[in-house]
């Protein structure tokens, strides 16, 4: 138990059910439930956090003991362990395609998994590229050359556009489909769901691939071949569609199918479309796109379900007497095979991913691809019962267990082993200054360089370039020669480089550069040259702060050249002969990479920051059409006339747009200007009536004033009553006085009787008085 290693399956995925959806996530994650017991699931997904939870839930109870990390979950915890492998910052504006710059964190999150978990195989899908730049800096990482790696093929983005309709001629996806094809290209080997799509993709692409072929997992929907395969009089007849609404899917094909049906044999029939609205190429709903392709009469022919969950389809299968999957393209379809588990007779279309499944008239029927051969079987269908008891129901079993599959795919069994032959000897390099003395920064980069078999060589009538040692010098004719026009050429006899750097002046190499492009190089005999990721100083005029190249297309380079503005290493044989203008001037530039790229030949990016760029200009050319390369452009005329519409279309949309806005500012401005007027005149009408007001209140005021002045002259007079009052009272209170002792004498002298007697006393009106 002690030397018990648990093994670990890495699955690489933008999509996950139950969590975003999707074909390939369904397949992944019925993989990985069937896995579980035998191999732990790893799981790399660039979802956003709600489908992660979504999906983490399901995994708890489904999948026990898988192990879920999520890109941006990762940046946000461990950005600190992911600079280790890059740098995380660079961000989409710098990459410009968002799918390159996914693939380039997918890979340092990769790296951080493979340092943590024991991963003994990983598995890319075939879709979006998401291993490109993990293919790509594989060779130069021992941790992880001999990880099994390999690809899934379920529908690459350039084979799905092309059956979906979409303009393949567009940047982004001229990218893509170059990324996919190096996934294809340089993984360990390929896995497929069947032998017929495993050939079919071989010649789309032009690879011959070690592969395996076992269909994948699929849902068991319910207890299996439940469909009563007869029909039901009590209801009309009922053809069911179970996919996305996408052209993709085939959807057009029976819908125009349908309708022919509809008007020639059965007014009546219904068909149900079940599954969710995808938006075709124009970015309009495919479901608005088919409704309007029915006349009104036909509307209530046709229901419209949406998305439903997997565990209602066999009680709606149920209720249908036929299942059509007009697909143009699948690998393998789990719609259909989830349809034939339940039951429900099939009619397919003849396509590579149904080939090795589904045998026209024996387990299925098969169509031709149009919807009038659509519309004929559909006809043969319900017009003849004997059809219908000839197909046998099967359900197609895998070639392997999952279980077994998984460990034949992480097995290095049959695969030729990653190996990169290192020269004994660092293998040497010659480098161009431009002729001129180098700056300080330059001969400082180029001293802290970690690879010491290179040389400067410098124009002999310019002299020694800067305070370089003389071991690192070399005078200009030991590698050029000097042409009758004045212009100079490199030599091909007596070379003693492997290979040239040509370095601009605001280029600065960092310490790896010549290591890692060497050794690039050297594992890859077939690459013209290598360049890198570089650092700006300051923002270029995009905002950028990185510059970003990509492998060297044969159409894009006649839109953006973002791979010629930076340095590259060039090998020896590629460079040999030309003229050194060739190689350091621009527009010559430009030119050298045409004649590359009609060639075939290849100038490989390294995605990290090998070098820094002084100055805030991103080195771009403007690209003119020479005469020197009139037949790479008669060869390639029909793409790059597709791309070159698809980029005045862009431009149009980008100028009406524009011209809109202006528009919307003008009256933004005119009504702006009506208010300011209307405030203006406001304003006077205030400004008047304030004056007005003002000369109210100094009259209000003066009054206060004259009233403030009574007041006091009433508050004086005041003060002088209450004085006089208190006076009157002191007098009396002294005559009451007076008055009490009086009384009290006549009483002592017993003279009050007598006075009262004789009238001359009236008690009551003293006493009263008091």
């Amino acid at each position: 138990m002690d030397n018990y290693v648990e093994k670990m399956i890495c699955f690489v995925s933008g999509e996950i059910w139950p969590g975003n959806g999707g074909g390939i996530g369904r397949l992944l994650s019925e993989n990985a439930r069937l896995l579980t017991g035998s191999v732990t699931p790893v799981f790399l997904l660039d979802i956003d956090d709600m489908a992660r939870d979504t999906f983490q839930s399901y995994a708890e109870v489904y999948i026990p003991g898988a192990r879920i990390y999520t890109v941006d979950g990762l940046l946000a915890s461990h950005a600190s362990e992911l600079r280790r492998y890059g740098d995380p910052r660079i961000g989409l504006p710098d990459f410009k395609y968002f799918h390159y710059w996914r693939s380039y964190l997918i890979d340092l999150c990769l790296q951080h998994i493979l340092a943590v978990e024991n991963v003994s195989g990983i598995e890319f899908a075939d879709y979006l590229g998401q291993g490109y730049i993990y293919f790509k800096m594989r060779l130069l990482r021992e941790s992880c050359r001999n990880i099994p790696a390999w690809v899934r093929l379920h529908g690459s983005a350039e084979i799905c556009d092309e059956a979906d309709g979409k303009d393949k001629f567009t940047p982004a996806r001229l990218r893509l489909y170059d990324m996919e094809r190096y996934c294809l290209a340089r993984c360990d080997r390929w896995v497929a769901p069947s032998a017929a799509v495993r050939d079919w993709y071989g010649q789309y692409y032009e690879l011959k691939k070690n592969c395996l072929t076992s269909p994948p997992g699929f849902q068991h929907l319910g207890p299996g071949q439940t469909h009563p395969r007869r029909p039901d009089p009590a209801r009309p007849r009922r053809v069911l569609f179970y996919s996305k609404l996408q052209r993709l899917k085939g959807v057009d094909l029976l819908v125009r199918a349908a309708l022919e049906f509809l008007r020639r044999d059965d007014s009546g029939a219904e068909f149900l479309l079940v599954g969710p609205d995808v938006p075709d190429a124009s970015g309009a709903s495919t479901k608005e796109r088919l409704e309007r392709m029915i006349p009104q009469r036909y509307r209530a022919n046709f229901i419209f379900k949406g998305k439903i969950e997997p565990s209602e389809l066999p009680e709606i299968a149920a209720g249908c007497d036929l299942a059509v999957i007009p697909s143009r393209f699948e690998s393998f379809c789990l719609a259909a095979h989830e349809l034939n588990w339940i039951g429900i007779p099939l009619l397919v279309n003849d396509i590579p991913g149904f080939a090795d499944f589904f045998v026209d008239g024996q387990n299925c029927l098969k169509f031709e691809g149009t919807a009038i051969n659509l519309y004929r079987r559909l006809q043969q269908f319900f017009n003849r019962p004997d059809i219908l008891k000839r197909l046998r129901r099967r359900a197609p079993g895998p070639d392997l267990s999952v279980p077994d599959l998984y460990g034949a795919l992480s097995s290095a069994a049959g695969l030729d082993p990653v190996i990169v032959k290192r020269p004994v000897e660092e293998p040497p390099v010659a480098i161009f200054t431009g002729g001129e003395a180098p700056s300080a920064e330059v001969a400082a980069s180029l001293a802290a360089l970690n690879y010491s078999n290179w040389r400067v060589w410098y124009s002999g009538e310019d002299g020694p370039p800067g305070d370089l040692s003389d071991s690192r010098l070399m005078p200009e004719e030991q590698l050029c020669q000097r042409l009758p026009d004045g212009g100079r050429r490199l030599r091909r006899e007596n070379a003693k480089f492997d290979f040239y750097l040509f370095l601009p002046e605001q280029a600065l190499p960092r310490p790896d550069f010549l290591n890692q492009a060497v050794a690039a190089l050297t594992a890859e005999p077939g690459l013209a040259g290598v360049t890198c990721y570089a650092a700006l100083d300051g923002p270029g005029p995009e905002g950028e702060e990185y510059i970003i190249p990509f492998d060297l297309n044969r159409y894009l380079i006649f839109t953006e050249n973002v791979t010629g503005g930076l340095p590259v290493l060039w090998r020896r044989e590629t460079v040999a002969g030309r003229r050194l203008e060739e190689l350091v001037e621009p527009a010559a530039i430009w030119s050298f990479l045409c004649s590359l790229a009609a060639a075939g030949k290849q100038i490989a990016v390294l995605p990290r920051l090998l070098m820094d760029m002084r100055g805030r200009e991103v080195p771009r050319f403007s690209v003119s059409i020479i005469e020197e390369h009139s037949g790479y452009v008669r060869k390639n005329a029909t793409g790059l006339m597709r791309l070159f519409i698809f980029l005045l279309e862009e431009t149009r949309g980008g100028n009406h747009v524009l011209r809109r806005r202006v528009a919307e500012l003008e009256k933004v401005n005119g009504d702006l200007w009506a208010e300011v007027k209307k405030l203006g005149a406001s304003w006077e009408e205030l400004r008047s009536y304030t004056l007005a007001k003002e000369e109210v209140c100094t009259e209000l005021w003066n009054d206060l004033v004259e009233s403030r002045a009574k007041i006091e002259q009433l508050h004086c007079q005041l003060n002088e009553a209450n004085g006089a009052a208190v006076e009157m009272r002191r007098k009396i209170e002294e005559q009451q006085a007076e008055m009490e002792s009086l009384i009290s004498f006549l009483e002592k002298k017993k003279l009050v009787r007598l006075l009262t007697a004789t009238g001359l006393w009236d008690e009551k009106y003293f006493r009263r008085g008091k």
